[in-house]
């Protein structure tokens, strides 16, 4: 036969390049015209029957006929019922058919017909039940593979889960079942009973309609059951996502506890956004509790409903009151759908909102990765750093105080620029310094001179102290304040928290109080007993009066609020300005006195060398001057020796030669010994001479010398006691930064405040949610007015017709008698919810009268107390009780407890008010 050029429906198409499996074409999809495939573009030939077959003009010739589905060898052809193969026209053309619509019979005088009629209906078969079976075979291979998956996919709780589900629906629709089948049954039995009247066989047609209804109620109830099943599940994946992110950033907040603060900061406003998403899953659980609730509500309603269509089946025969009690039924049911339409958009929009969070806590949990590599490369930073810092300090800096120049460097790099100033102003001190030392030096007064200077150091420290003792206490009358306007801030923020709070619970209440007045409305609409025109609008204006107080006190507070922020941070940067000054003032003098003691020892040492080069001079003069006072005394022993020898030898010579020669000659020698014994002896007295003036001179540097030492270990004690104050004072200094900062108010606290401005917004459009909501209410009672009279007439009605039921009493048979008891067992049942509702109230008075008095016993025993707390400050009691002093903890604890006590007795008084005016509607 014809060769197709489209594959056979549930076929794998011809795969893509980089197809990893093959692609199906789905069942029921129709080939759009226009839509090419590979097969029909590459081959000339199949393009002119393709284009005659999906001609997008006027002429369709082959469109959706036989030849065309033979050609294409599509899945969708008729029976041979439906079409005659020789006679083809457009008058067997079914209307309805999406697959297949043949147009008229082009081969209707075509000479080739026969042959291609001949044996063509059995091939044809074969070919539809192929395209059957490979279809099914198909759809059946994707069930059992999506099947495989979801099983796979599933686990054993939640099959568990589901099982249970299923078994509970299916016992509903079993229980569902049976009471439509009674209804049925009912039916059926009153149909036969009745007679072949027309009006009631009207009266059974709609009694059939509203069974249907029912049904259709019913079926909604299942849809919106499993719905929640289906909300449920997508909480249950939304916590398990919320516990494993809460598991990683417990483990990232242990990897980076090294790291900044500012990382520590975002990862705890991940925790709060963490912790936001669970509040609203919360929320979400709590509305779907509320929607399941309703839907019990709806059932118990339907059960109602149902319970009335069997009575008013019993009272068929009635048909005009039972018109028009269906006429109302039709309106309930109505306004149920309506309700059930309602939630089915409010489930959806919670399934929207669900969806949000998940990518909401994806988007979180990304961040958190960035978080944590961004953490590590700090990490590493900060290791890095650390490296460098130990390598470059010496052994006397410890790790704490590489932290500290870590935290300094920044303000260092700033302070540097203003320091090079003053750097150059105290060389030019220390110069001028230099050169009097010089001039000092050169005098012998230079040790009185430093004396001098040592005093009038002495004089300025004292002074620096006197002016740092001053600061102190101006710091310390600053802390006071400080305190005290901290605590007087503490005091109003939680005064204003209490009093939001308040505000809040009123607008609460407010919400509520509608939604009761709504409620009561309803009932008053359902027992159509009560007139509430002028309660409406006196509660309608009470309530806007309330909300209009409310937002006034709102934003007074809120002004009251910016005020005192303002001036907290005009006060904080007043003391930083402060500080900053003293801290500067600290620095030049710590330069200044370094730059004295270094030039200090400098002196000290350049004449220690000079008086250790003078003495050592005058020790190598002392010794020459010994070595020659030893080699004169060894050479006049030597000449008197000599001399000796000399006298003996001539007083041997003597007793030959003549002695006036002799003594002549000694005389001549003696004189010249004697003249030269003389000159030694002078040289000799010059060199002692010379000798007790050096040991003078030593005996006088070594004084000097050991002045000196006592003098520059006097210096060293005091610059090392002015460094010890120094310490002290940048100590102090460093204290003050501390407490500063924690005066100042941090991010979280600004954070904090922000939220509290967006509550107070949301609070206010819950204000004006509300007053929306009191002009619904009131175009409500306008409405539920006009539906009273209504109902007043329709009752109007009603007893003119039970009065011509009594004047028709005499002539009525046994069926009157029936309908007479069940309009008196009406009128007793409503007699016992009467008389039920009276004794009700008598209970809640006296449960009033009881709330009342003790509620205004603890009213006066807690105004005592709050007046003792506004008093004092301090609750009394809890001493005796504690023998302990009262803090800051468990005073704000003693108020808030006596607020909330004052907020329940405000709430009790409205009560009671609202009970007294539903006692004197009763009365009425």
């Amino acid at each position: 036969m014809f060769r197709s050029t489209r594959p056979l429906i549930g076929t794998p198409r011809e795969p893509q390049k980089g197809a990893q499996a093959f692609e199906f074409t789905p069942i029921g999809d129709e080939n759009k015209h226009g839509s090419y495939t590979k097969a029909t573009t590459g081959k000339k030939g199949a393009t002119d029957i393709h284009n005659l077959i999906y001609n997008n003009g006027s002429r369709k010739p082959l469109h959706n006929s036989p030849l065309e589905n033979k050609l294409r060898g599509g899945s969708s052809f008729m029976d041979e019922s439906e079409y005659d193969t020789l006679n083809y026209s457009a008058s067997k053309q079914p209307q309805h058919q999406a697959s297949v619509s043949p147009a008229t019979n082009v081969f209707h005088n075509n000479p080739h017909q026969e042959l291609l009629n001949n044996g063509s209906n059995p091939v044809r078969q074969q070919q539809e039940d192929l395209s059957r079976l490979t279809s099914e075979n198909y759809n059946l291979k994707v069930k059992i593979a999506s099947l495989t998956k979801y099983l796979n996919a599933v686990t054993n709780q939640e099959q568990q889960y589901i099982y249970e589900e299923n078994s509970r629906l299916q016992e509903q629709l079993i229980l569902l079942r049976e009471e439509v089948s009674q209804l049925n049954r009912e039916l059926s039995i009153k149909e036969q009973q009745s007679q072949p009247a027309h009006s009631k066989s009207d009266n059974s047609e709609k009694y059939k309609d509203e069974i249907g209804r029912l049904r259709e109620n019913i079926h909604d109830l299942e849809m919106s059951l499993q719905e929640k099943e289906q909300m449920r599940e997508t909480i249950k994946d939304l916590q398990d996502l919320n516990r494993q992110l809460q598991d990683e950033v417990e483990h990232q907040s242990q990897k980076s506890r090294l790291s900044s603060p500012v990382s520590k900061q975002h990862i705890a406003n991940l925790h709060q956004e963490l912790e936001e998403a669970n509040g609203l899953i919360e929320d979400k659980n709590f509305e779907l509790r509320q929607k399941d609730d309703e839907l019990d509500e709806k059932d118990d309603l339907i059960e109602n409903l149902q319970a009335q269509v069997r009575q008013l089946q019993q009272s068929s025969h009635r048909d005009g009151v039972a018109e028009s009690q269906v006429d109302e039924l039709k309106l309930l049911l109505k306004d149920k759908d309506e309700q059930l339409a309602q939630q089915k958009r409010e489930v959806k929009s919670l399934e929207k909102e669900v969806e949000y969070l998940k990518e909401s806590i994806m988007k979180a949990n990304d961040e958190a990765e960035e978080l944590a590599q961004s953490l590590e490369a700090a990490e590493r930073k900060l290791n890095k750093f650390q490296d460098d810092m130990l390598n470059r300090s010496t052994g006397e800096r410890s790790t704490a105080e590489i932290e500290r120049l870590h935290s300094i460097n920044a303000d260092l790099e700033s302070q540097i620029e203003s320091l090079h100033a003053k750097f150059k102003e105290s060389k030019s001190i220390i110069s001028d310094q230099k050169q009097i030392i010089d001039e000092l030096s050169q005098s012998g007064d230079a040790a009185d001179e430093l004396k001098k200077e040592k005093e009038h150091l002495k004089i300025k420290i004292e002074q620096l102290q006197r002016e740092n003792e001053r600061t102190y206490k101006a710091y310390q009358d600053l802390k006071k304040m400080h305190q005290q306007n901290k605590a007087k801030r503490t005091d109003n923020e939680d005064l204003w928290k209490s009093e939001v709070e308040l505000l809040t619970d009123k607008v609460k209440d407010l919400n509520v109080e509608n939604e009761k007045l709504y409620e009561d409305l309803e009932k008053e609409k359902r027992t159509k007993a009560l007139d509430q025109d002028s309660y409406a609008k006196l509660e309608l204006k009470s309530l806007t009066s309330k909300c209009n107080e409310l937002q006034l006190e709102l934003s007074d507070k809120e002004r009251s609020l910016e005020r005192l922020t303002s001036q907290h941070q005009k006060e904080l940067a007043r003391c930083d300005n402060i500080i900053e000054q003293k801290e500067k003032e600290l620095k030049v003098t710590k330069d200044e006195l370094r730059s004295l003691k270094m030039s200090t020892l400098q002196q000290l040492d350049d004449e220690k060398i000079e008086l250790i080069k003078v003495k050592g001079s005058k020790e190598s003069q002392i010794k020459l001057l010994q070595i020659e006072l030893e080699n004169i005394k060894e050479q006049h022993q030597m000449e008197v020796t000599s001399l000796k020898k000399l006298i003996e030898r001539l007083k041997k010579t003597t007793a030959t030669t003549d002695e006036p020669l002799i003594s002549s000659q000694v005389a001549d020698q003696s004189r010249e010994l004697l003249q030269k014994i003389t000159e030694k002896n002078s040289r000799i007295k010059y060199l002692t001479e010379k000798l007790t003036e050096a040991l003078l001179t030593l005996k006088e540097t070594q004084s000097k010398v050991t002045k000196l030492e006592s003098y520059k270990e006097d210096l060293r004690e005091e610059n090392y006691n002015l460094e010890a104050k120094l310490e002290d004072m940048s100590g102090k200094l460093y204290k003050l930064k501390r407490d500063m900062k924690d005066m100042v108010p941090t991010k979280q606290e600004l954070e904090e405040l922000s939220d509290l401005k967006l509550e107070l917004k949301l609070r206010q459009r819950e204000d004006k949610e509300s007053k929306t909501l009191v002009r619904q209410l009131s175009e409500k009672c306008n409405s539920l007015d006009e539906e009273k009279e209504l109902v007043q007439r329709r009752f109007e009605k009603l007893v003119e017709k039970y009065r011509q039921l009594q004047s028709t009493v005499s002539l009525t048979s046994t069926g009157s008698s029936r309908e007479l008891t069940t309009t008196q067992n009406k009128l007793d049942y409503y007699k016992m919810k009467h008389t039920k509702a009276i004794y009700q109230i008598k209970d809640l008075k006296f449960m009033n009268n009881f709330m009342k008095k003790s509620i205004q016993a603890t009213n006066t025993s807690l105004k005592k107390d709050i007046k003792k707390l506004q008093d004092v400050g301090i609750y009394p009691d809890y001493e005796l009780i504690s023998r302990k002093k009262p803090t800051l903890k468990v005073l704000l604890k003693f108020v808030l407890a006596a607020v909330r006590i004052k907020r329940k007795t405000e709430f009790s008084t409205v009560r009671n008010q609202r009970i007294e005016l539903l006692e004197m509607k009763a009365l009425v």
